[in-house]
């Protein structure tokens, strides 16, 4: 993908994983995760991006 997400893909089923993410300003929102057909068309439902764990971190003008 254009953008570095990645399409996750079933080597068994050849399906990728899927979610219907609704409004995409929606924070609090809980979306289903499913196993759907592989879509090239430009799409979000199918678009996966791995960020690192957060790291613990000090203020930068804090108590010393």
């Amino acid at each position: 993908m254009d953008n570095g997400a990645v399409m996750i893909r079933s080597t068994a089923s050849n399906n990728c994983l899927r979610t219907e993410y609704g409004d995409i300003v929606q924070i609090d929102s809980v979306f289903s995760i499913t196993m759907e057909r592989c879509t090239l068309e430009p799409n979000l439902d199918q678009q996966w991006i791995f960020i690192p764990a957060p790291i613990e971190a000090s203020p930068l003008l804090g108590d010393k």
